[in-house]
C-alpha cells in the first residue's frame, strides 16, 4: 500500500511539474509573440523595452550587439532598412531559476528591404532572461541563421 501511495504521490508531482512547464513556455511565448509584435510594427522603443539595460545580442552573422543604446541603434538600422518584417517565433522550452530563466526556441523572418529585395531567413534562439521587478527582460540573446550555419558548415 506505501508503494502504491509513492507511486501516486511521484506522479501527482511529475504532472505539477508538467504544468508548470507548460505555463513557463506560455510566460515566455507570450513576451516572444510582444517581440515579433513589435518588430513587425516596426516599434523601436516597444522591442528595445525587452531588453535589460546591459543586455547582449550575439547573432552568428554579425559582432555582438552590447547595452541598450547600441541594441536600439542595431534595431534602428534593422528597422530604417526594412519595407516590412514578418516574423514568428516559438518557445520550445523554458527553465526558471529564481529571478533567471533560460528559453530556447525558433525564429523565421521573411523582409523585404527597401531596396526590394526579398529575404527569407529562419534559425533557433537561446535566452538568458533576467526578472526585473515583475517583468522578465532579455540579459543575453544568441542567435544563429541556420542558412548561413549550413553554407559555413559546406566550406
Amino acid at each position: 500500500m506505501a508503494v502504491l501511495g509513492l507511486i501516486v504521490l511521484i506522479n501527482y508531482g511529475a504532472n505539477l511539474n508538467a504544468q508548470s512547464n507548460e505555463d513557463l513556455k506560455q510566460i515566455f511565448q507570450s513576451i516572444s509573440d510582444e517581440w515579433t509584435s513589435y518588430a513587425e510594427s516596426k516599434n523601436l522603443r516597444g522591442i528595445v523595452s525587452l531588453y535589460a539595460a546591459d543586455a547582449v545580442i550575439d547573432g552568428n552573422a554579425k559582432d555582438a550587439v552590447v547595452g541598450r543604446y547600441a541594441i536600439k541603434d542595431d534595431f534602428k538600422q534593422w528597422f530604417e532598412g526594412s519595407q516590412s518584417i514578418d516574423h514568428s517565433s516559438s518557445v520550445i522550452s523554458a527553465t526558471v531559476f529564481g529571478d533567471n530563466a533560460f528559453v530556447y526556441g525558433s525564429w523565421t523572418v521573411n523582409q523585404i528591404s527597401k531596396d526590394g529585395s526579398k529575404n527569407a531567413l529562419r534559425g533557433n534562439w537561446v535566452n538568458h532572461n533576467v526578472k526585473i521587478g515583475s517583468k522578465w527582460k532579455i540579459k543575453l540573446e544568441l542567435w544563429n541563421d541556420a542558412e548561413f550555419f549550413e553554407s559555413r558548415k559546406k566550406e
